[in-house]
């Protein structure tokens, strides 16, 4: 799809215990950050979770003088731990025919059982190609399901503000999107990366490559939020063993070696964090950090501008359009 020089775009990203917007332009891809910023708000300590959200976010477009009805194109995500993801390979079909048949597949390939009320969602991320011996060859598909409660949280938060987002997607995909942008367009389409996404509630493991084998599982309780050695020594412990059995676990499946480990979210930035995880997995790490080079002048950076990896997932939902850019 082609934009011209003047479009707009608008993450929201609805963390358990924070909401980090970006707001940027650019021409066909997400290029420039023009507004950036984050609100708490603490869903566990909330009375009315969707009050309380959507009042921080509505403070935040006013301390960043962003007018609802001037974001441009949408996109939002919420925090979800429960979630059914699988990237499956399927007969050649339109998106039509996959999503009649959709229903039917999904009880195939996704955990459903353990979903309150699930909805489910797919996309085609790559076309099949035809074989050598003159097959047909198998199409790449994406295939997701969360609890509806998680699309009627997102959307109850944004309503009361004026907005009606374009997308609601999930964490997992927002967050790939963005450190697949980060990567050269020539480099082997079947390299796996890996992101550890650390939030305050869950410790999340994305490991993806271009060509498929996309899978995201939880490695760990949420990232502590206070520099208390004896706590961060038992969680690094706890998450390196879950990532090392994670990493072995994507090895026998789709017999690729992930070599690289990127790292998100606020918990990036924990103290020995980087050297444990290299020397205890024998992986190149490196923190995630979107605001490099996009960023100098974006109103409301301040003190953020150190602290890129928080804006990971609000990012990589500015960059759902960019169609060469997503997983």
């Amino acid at each position: 799809m082609m934009f011209g020089r003047n479009q707009t775009w608008t993450g929201i990203d609805l963390g358990a215990d924070r909401i980090k917007l970006v707001h940027g332009q650019g021409g066909q891809r997400f290029e420039k950050i023009t507004h950036i910023g984050t609100e708490p708000w603490g869903r566990r300590a909330s009375d009315d979770p969707v009050q309380s959200a959507s009042a921080a976010l509505g403070r935040l477009f006013e301390r960043l003088d962003l007018k609802p009805k001037k974001l441009g194109h949408v996109a939002v995500t919420a925090a979800c731990p429960q979630m059914s993801v699988r990237d499956v390979a399927m007969p050649p079909m339109s998106a039509e025919e996959l999503r009649s048949c959709l229903q039917f597949e999904s009880r195939k390939h996704l955990d459903l059982e353990s979903l309150d009320n699930p909805v489910v969602d797919a996309q085609i991320v790559e076309e099949a190609t035809p074989t050598e011996d003159g097959g047909a060859g198998r199409m790449r598909v994406l295939m997701a399901a969360v609890p509806s409660s998680y699309l009627d949280f997102a959307l109850q938060v944004v309503e009361p503000l004026g907005l009606e987002p374009e997308v609601v997607d999930l964490e997992v995909f927002a967050s790939l999107n963005e450190l697949f942008a980060h990567r050269p367009p020539d480099e082997a389409r079947d390299l796996p990366l890996g992101l550890l996404n650390l939030g305050t509630e869950s410790s999340r493991l994305n490991i993806a490559s271009r060509t498929g084998g996309v899978m995201s599982r939880v490695v760990g309780i949420g990232a502590p939020l206070e520099d208390d050695g004896d706590l961060v020594a038992t969680y690094f412990r706890g998450l390196v063993g879950q990532i090392r059995d994670t990493l072995t676990y994507y090895r026998g499946r789709f017999r690729r070696e992930v070599d690289e480990l990127h790292v998100a979210g606020g918990g990036a930035y924990l103290p020995g964090l980087l050297d444990t995880l290299r020397t205890e997995l024998s992986v190149e790490v490196s923190i995630l950090d979107p605001l490099v080079d996009c960023c100098d002048t974006a109103e409301g950076l301040g003190a953020w501008q150190q602290e890129g990896a928080r804006f990971v997932t609000a990012c990589g939902l500015c960059r759902w359009w960019d169609g060469d850019a997503r997983v």
